[in-house]
């Protein structure tokens, strides 16, 4: 199961993801993939979902070259996903993947000229060249909205790009809401904190509630023992790191146990 979360608000931007490596026949393998990394100079973060490994071969470590090779203090984020789109083509053309397991893409968080974006590189059936992966500017302008508006929306609220599961993350998100609000008013409790943290903890729960929605119901078999986080803004880098999903712990379940999360930071 690959599951990615991004998230935009007032506060800065937020992205999780599980660390399953997810093979070209659509497994789960044991190895720790880091979906979730961060272009430190040029202040924007990616995830990957979908395909993230053929043969011997890992797309988090292609990235993870890339940013070493690409990351600029005077690089836009439109550049960059431009530069960033090549690369994923070229990666999956190198290794030869047959263009009907190209699945999967990349969310891309920044901000130009202050302004937050969150956009999505992905291919798409209903291009003219569906095996390419392409840029979408999700945020604000492929939701046919103003950069005011979205401006305006993230003030009180936040905007999302869910990839794998996005019927169970929708579903998850209004309970966590709805908890949210019933918490508020009847045990005069805030949750989450009003905060940047607060939302990587709100981002965390939530993907733990799906991963345990999907192999509680057995529409996943395997599922990631840990998650990878990310948090900025405008100024920079605020937390990263790995967490257990430590709600499947327990579970019969057959989850890749990662021996130390720390050695991996």
């Amino acid at each position: 199961m690959s599951l990615v979360i991004s998230e935009l608000s007032r506060h800065g931007i937020v992205m999780v993801g599980d660390t399953a490596l997810v093979d070209e026949i659509g497994s789960a393998k044991k190895r720790l993939t880091t979906k979730v990394q961060y272009f430190p100079k040029a202040m924007i973060g990616i995830t990957c979902w979908g395909l993230g490994g053929i043969n011997e071969a890992y797309l988090d470590e292609y990235l993870a070259e890339f940013i070493a090779n690409n990351d600029h203090e005077d690089i836009d984020i439109e550049s960059l996903a431009n530069l960033l789109s090549d690369a994923v083509n070229h990666w999956f053309d190198d290794n030869n993947v047959k263009p009907n397991k190209r699945i999967g893409g990349l969310h891309i968080g920044g901000y130009c000229e202050g302004d937050p974006k969150l956009w999505h590189i992905h291919r798409s059936d209903s291009d003219p060249d569906p095996q390419t992966f392409k840029l979408f500017k999700d945020w604000p302008e492929s939701k046919g909205i103003s950069q005011k508006e979205l401006n305006s929306q993230i003030r009180y609220g936040q905007v999302y790009i869910f990839n794998g599961k996005h019927k169970h993350c929708n579903i998850a998100l209004e309970g966590l809401k709805l908890s949210q609000t019933l918490s508020d008013m009847i045990l005069n409790l805030s949750y989450p904190e009003d905060s940047v943290l607060g939302r990587v903890s709100f981002l965390k729960h939530l993907l733990r509630t799906v991963a345990t929605m999907c192999y509680s119901t057995l529409q996943a078999t395997e599922v990631s023992d840990s998650m990878v986080f990310l948090a900025f803004d405008r100024k920079g880098l605020i937390t990263r790191g790995f967490s257990h999903i430590s709600e499947i712990e327990d579970l019969d379940a057959p989850v890749f146990l990662v021996d130390d999360i720390a050695s991996s930071l």
